[in-house]
């Protein structure tokens, strides 16, 4: 029966079922990793899935590219003489090292630039204008230089400049590659895994079939070689330059080039280090010993490489986006550490495999001349396993934005390379050649883990690396001495045995190993706390500079611990003398330090020895309430409490928590005064390197708080409210005397400069006519904004209302249709990453939100798919953005059913509390 189906539907087919197929391997291969970390599936496994999707599907052309590099040798070797061999291998090195210095390090530069600087459409297609146009600035003059130069380089590499126009095709490909850069790079930023892999097999494929066709049917030898390679790299740039010219245009900003050349210059003398490290023994080899041992080396080294290749390259690609998601997230660490060891495990699994794979290839496919590559095949994969680790090390200078660090451990790496290279290859040739890449790729390892220590607080874990790099070399040679003992037919399935034993046994390591980590950590390894099964402290003193009685987050943390069981004390500051010094508040003990306003009235930076006394006289109240508080655990509310929980903390020997509401030392009146920023941060590093638990108020100030202060990893517990139904009301309208056509856009809060409410009043004129903006709160603002509505002629449409009691805020939140959140993220660290009350307050009322590009906000958005993430804060960008959320009704109330559903069931004090108790659970 014929079938209907056309081409383009059957590739859909298949692209559909090779995706269905790999998504059911990776979701078999997460529940199985989760079964072996005590089934916390839901805090880190669900990166992990993506990252491995990510790279099995990158490793769908990855798998098949060294296929064909496994054809091509073996062919290419038949039929080029040991000699021409050896002139390619020379040109290939000679190709990455142009390659390293003319690409100016942007395919690193645009993976952060599109991930992570520029993040919306418009600044995305600038990014892409703007390095197409340096890779060509720099790539065709170099290109044209070489061409020129062509014979006198080919004297110095060869011995004879007639060989000039193998160099003019290795200087066109340096090109070609070059504009095959920012495609391949936007590909991966975007997580278009399938099109990547597929455009990258469609470039292998040409290559082989030019190969082929060039070197054994019309024998132009290395040439052939060259041009084959060549037409690979053309096909991309003419399916993809033309399409990547024309959604970017020609616009090139100074601000994107020096942001893409500060962040790649630095990899440029990293990549030449690298080089040397890699490719520069082939030189050495030619000139100390012949260029046909040379051909040699190469043989061994490009089977011994399949590791990087089938394994480290699929990794690396898909490893850039998924680091820097996992850097935001409360866990980055556990998740840090899980991802180094399980991918250690396939490493070592990995490189015993192929390297017994790589030995029957050399015998069965290539000539008997190259069987001395036989030996250098396990030492190259021992080598690159050192180099796996390496990628997973350089994590926390990637992050930190210290690439000049990588630059400088490959320059030692490649400087200590090539001494052990001048030193080996005289007594040992191509086997030296191996072992000084072995020992190279080894130091780099180790510097990038001392480096990553002193730059970011994630501890990997080296020993057991090591360990299990030795259990895997032991049963290697081990099966290797077994099978020469044994002879033929039992050596063969000695060695396929050792290898399979040697997987176990490195499974078991890698349990073994989560389970220290666990011990050592005293919570399981991915989440924050330990098991809920302990009980909670009997007793818990908080303390709170400031009115406890009207901090709802001290209150609600209070009184949920309260609830659970511990009989909880909050010393505090007050100001109402009519107070009595201790009183009841449904079940939590208030603890007053009496402070008068007038003590207030000092606190003022611009009179520093009245601030300096006021500070002083404060500490010792404080200090002295909390160490006559008896306690089981002291809890610090904000950087101003911690300096007295820390004393009393050490004084009684019981745990301290730290509960950071926001990011500290971050304040212009302190940043201003070097000397004190200075001090206070060292002393907070201390304070908090004793913190049994640190605790905080969004996911990126995770991260951050230990990228700046060091400690243990935080727990993250929202201020999000108590539950409360949403009521059908209509407060604002009828306040306003609006009809029930009108919609608004409410923003409730202080009315203050880093709001971006300059801008949302601006917004207003491009709005529709049935539109209105009504700004709920008071501020130092308010005559400004009134202002500038006048200023814009739509001061009919910009509407003002009073604070209103919090008890009632609810009900006139839900009259209106959207809430608005556009702080300026520039404004500070602690605007950028916090997640302010308003939103949850918006989301409980049912309000579907507009909001600014706040990294903790956006990404709750997203997740709950709650509202609409601003690309910029321009009035007209905003305006439009607002006008088409409230025109599109179904959206509108889609994600208004979202936000109610996500209040209902995870944005509600009841739930995120239990994080709290759970934590508390795990100090006893």
């Amino acid at each position: 029966m014929a079938s209907d189906e056309s081409p383009l539907d059957a590739h859909k087919r298949w692209a559909g079922s090779l995706r269905y197929a790999g998504a059911s391997v990776v979701d078999r291969a997460t529940a199985w990793i989760a079964s072996f970390t005590g089934g916390q599936a839901e805090d880190y496994v669900a990166p992990l899935a993506n990252l491995l999707r990510s790279s099995s599907t990158y490793a769908v052309a990855a798998v098949i590219a060294p296929l064909i590099s496994l054809v091509l040798t073996p062919f290419i070797a038949h039929h080029l003489s040991p000699t021409e061999y050896g002139v390619l291998t020379l040109l290939n090195a000679g190709i990455a090292l142009m390659a390293a210095l003319t690409h100016l390090g942007q395919g690193d530069a645009l993976l952060r630039a599109f991930n992570y600087d520029y993040t919306s459409a418009e600044d995305q297609r600038h990014v892409m204008a703007t390095a197409i146009a340096l890779l060509v600035g720099v790539t065709v003059p170099i290109a044209l230089l070489v061409a020129l130069f062509a014979p006198s380089i080919s004297g110095f590499l060869f011995g004879d400049s007639t060989r000039g126009s193998l160099v003019i095709l290795a200087a066109t490909i340096v090109l070609t590659y070059g504009l095959t850069v920012p495609a391949f790079a936007w590909l991966r930023s975007a997580n278009r895994a399938f099109l990547y892999s597929l455009l990258l097999l469609c470039e292998s494929a040409t290559i082989l079939l030019g190969t082929i066709v060039l070197v054994g049917v019309f024998r132009l030898g290395v040439a052939g070689a060259l041009i084959a390679n060549v037409a690979g790299y053309t096909g991309v740039v003419l399916f993809t330059l033309p399409v990547m010219l024309f959604r970017s245009g020609l616009r090139v900003r100074a601000d994107v080039a020096w942001s893409l050349l500060t962040f790649g210059l630095p990899l440029v003398s990293g990549s030449v280090s690298t080089w040397v490290l890699q490719l520069s023994d082939r030189y050495l080899l030619s000139q100390m010993r012949s260029l046909s041992e040379t051909a040699t080396y190469a043989v061994g080294y490009t089977l011994g490489s399949a590791l990087t290749v089938i394994v480290v390259r699929p990794f690396l690609l898909a490893w850039p986006t998924t680091m820097y998601s996992i850097a935001k997230r409360e866990n980055s660490a556990q998740l840090f550490r899980v991802t180094f060891r399980w991918f250690a495990m396939v490493l070592l699994f990995a490189a015993f495999g192929l390297v017994l794979i790589g030995r029957i290839v050399l015998d069965w496919l290539f000539p008997a001349v190259y069987r001395p590559a036989g030996p250098i095949i396990p030492v190259v994969a021992a080598g690159l396993v050192f180099y796996g680790a390496y990628s997973i090390f350089a994590t926390g200078a990637t992050l930190e934005r210290k690439t000049w660090l990588l630059a400088i451990y490959t320059a030692v790496s490649a400087a200590l390379n090539i001494g052990c290279n001048l030193l080996l290859i005289p007594p040992f040739g191509g086997v030296g050649s191996a072992i000084a890449t072995l020992v190279a790729y080894a130091a780099l390892a180790g510097m990038a883990y001392v480096g990553n220590r002193a730059v970011h607080p994630v501890r990997f874990e080296l020993g057991w690396f090591l360990a299990a790099f030795a259990a895997t070399g032991a049963f290697y040679v081990g099966g290797e001495i077994l099978s020469s003992s044994a002879g033929e037919p039992w050596a063969w399935p000695i060695r396929i045995l050792a290898w399979l034993v040697c997987g176990g046994v490195l499974v078991l390591m890698g349990r073994a190993g989560g389970v220290l980590l666990e011990r050592r950590a005293g919570h399981p390894e991915g989440s924050s706390v330990a098991s809920t099964g302990g009980r909670l402290p009997d007793r818990v003193c908080m303390l709170v500079l400031g009115t406890a009685r009207t901090d709802a987050r001290v209150m609600r943390e209070a009184a949920a611990l309260a609830g659970a069981g511990s009989a909880v004390t909050v010393v505090d500051i007050e100001h109402d003398a009519r107070r009595t010094v201790d009183e009841d508040l449904n079940g939590v003990r208030l603890k007053h330090v009496m402070m008068s306003r007038r003590h207030i009235a000092h606190y003022e930076p611009t009179h520093p020895i009245q601030w300096l006394l006021f500070k002083a006289l404060r500490m010792l109240l404080t200090v002295r309430a909390v160490v006559w508080t008896p306690a089981d655990v002291y809890h610090a509310h904000d950087v101003t409490a911690l300096p007295p929980c820390y004393v009393a903390a050490r004084l009684r020997r019981k745990p301290l928590v730290y509960d950071a509401h926001e990011l500290p030392l971050v304040d212009p009146h302190i940043r201003r005064r070097r000397v004190l920023s200075g001090v206070s941060g060292a002393v907070l590093k201390l304070m908090m390197a004793r913190c049994t638990a640190v605790i905080t108020v969004s996911p990126p100030l995770v991260p951050e708080l230990q990228r700046r202060y060091g400690g243990t990893s935080a727990v993250v517990v929202r201020n999000v409210p108590r539950y409360q139904r949403p009521i059908a009301s209509d407060r604002i309208r009828e306040r306003l005397g609006l009809k029930p056509s009108v919609r608004i856009v409410l923003y409730q809060g202080g009315l203050q400069a880093n709001r971006g409410l300059d801008a949302a009043v601006s917004a207003v004129r491009f709005m529709a006519p049935g539109s209105v903006l009504v700004l709920l709160g008071a501020g130092e603002a308010a005559a400004g904004l009134q202002r500038t509505a006048k200023q814009e002629q739509v001061d009919d449409r910009v509407l003002f209302l009073a604070p209103v009691p919090y008890d009632e805020l609810h009900s006139w939140t839900t009259s209106a249709d959207v809430g608005l959140l556009i702080n300026t993220p520039q404004f500070s660290s602690n605007t950028r990453m916090g997640l302010p009350n308003k939103l949850f307050e918006y989301l409980m009322a049912g309000l579907p939100v507009f909001v600014s590009q706040l990294d903790a906000v956006a990404e709750l958005v997203r997740t709950y798919d709650v509202g609409v993430v601003a690309s910029s804060l321009d009035p007209a960008e905003i305006g439009r953005s607002l006008d088409a959320m409230l025109l599109d009704e179904e959206r509108l109330d889609l994600m208004r059913r979202n936000a109610l559903n996500a209040c209902r069931e995870h944005l509600r004090w009841d739930v995120e509390s239990e994080r709290l108790v759970h934590l508390y659970r795990a100090l006893v």
